[in-house]
């Protein structure tokens, strides 16, 4: 019976002992114009029929990590949609962070949420860093 449950384990690559499916680790860096993007949220949207999405949100930096779940972070193996968005949020939806700093907001051009972008995720790390312009490609 071990040997069963191993054989399986070895030929679908289920990775026993993780829930779900493989997932390679995605970092990265947006940037508009050359200056970093504070607050945009990045979804990686799987081109897999049985895919699913993975999203992070950049820091003051502009540096984001993608999380599949709560419990994992990653995405899908495989080609992935890229939108990048950032939403001008209300007082009552900001963060608290206890010091009178503020994120300075940049609006991402909208032809970034409309599947401008793709990458390709590996199993292992990957960095995805997205140089976004204002001006709009030909």
């Amino acid at each position: 019976m071990v040997w069963l449950l191993a054989f399986s384990c070895i030929l679908f690559g289920s990775g026993c002992g993780q829930n779900g499916p493989q997932l390679g680790v995605v970092t990265g860096t947006v940037t508009l114009d050359g200056k970093s993007v504070p607050g945009a949220l990045v979804t990686f949207i799987s081109k897999e029929a049985d895919g699913s999405s993975s999203y992070g949100k950049t820091d003051s930096n502009g540096k984001y990590k993608l999380e599949f779940s709560t419990e994992r972070f990653g995405a899908m193996l495989g080609n992935h949609e890229v939108v990048i968005t950032t939403k001008r949020m209300s007082a009552d939806e900001a963060p608290d962070t206890g010091t009178a700093e503020k994120t300075e907001f940049v609006a991402i051009p909208k032809h970034y949420a409309r599947g401008a972008l793709t990458a390709e995720v590996k199993s292992g790390s990957n960095v995805c860093d997205f140089a976004l312009s204002t001006k709009k490609p030909n």
